[in-house]
């Protein structure tokens, strides 16, 4: 049975546990409303709940038949300069609650939310080190918003980060994705 996901963060947080997750990160003068790294890549989401009709049709996004490439171009940018910071190759997505065609514009990946899931799973190869991974968690710590999250505690981050280190398998809970 298909789960049917309400918003981004219902989505992402079924994630297996190898998965960073990091809500309203703020870089420069852009806002992120999640950034997600592993071992696998890393990815900027963009979650976007407009009810306009959203088409992706040559390399270009509409909404009611207007042509939208700011908003393609301002994610784009935000996932550039993330990606400085980072010192890491970022995927930058901008994800419709609705159910849309979706594509590439610009370089970003546009799809509905049915399809965040497995578009992430996808990424099986590992490109980049446990310590690829820490270092990046460190750098984007300082880079939130002032409010707390909503689905993970810092004792549960402790404690995942604790049995990552110590390779202990056992503490850490199947199919939980880490908010640091």
């Amino acid at each position: 049975m298909k789960t049917h996901h309400l918003s981004v963060s219902d989505s992402i947080y079924e994630l297996s546990d190898e998965w960073y997750i990091r809500e309203d990160v703020i870089v420069d003068r852009f806002h992120i409303d999640y950034v997600l790294v592993s071992r696998f890549g890393a990815f900027s989401i963009l979650e976007r709940l407009d009810q306009e009709k959203i088409k992706v049709q040559d390399k270009s996004l509409y909404m009611d038949g207007k042509l939208q490439d700011y908003l393609v171009r301002e994610h784009l940018g935000a996932t550039r300069r993330l990606e400085g910071v980072l010192k890491m190759k970022v995927k930058p997505l901008i994800v419709f609650k609705q159910d849309i065609n979706g594509g590439v514009v610009q370089g970003v990946q546009v799809l509905p939310l049915q399809h965040l899931s497995s578009h992430i799973e996808f990424f099986w190869q590992k490109v980049y080190t446990f310590e690829d991974v820490m270092t990046a968690c460190r750098t984007l710590r300082p880079m939130l918003e002032a409010k707390p999250d909503r689905k993970a505690t810092e004792a549960f981050s402790r404690g995942l980060l604790m049995g990552m280190v110590s390779g202990s398998a056992s503490a850490t809970p199947a199919g939980a994705a880490l908010s640091f």
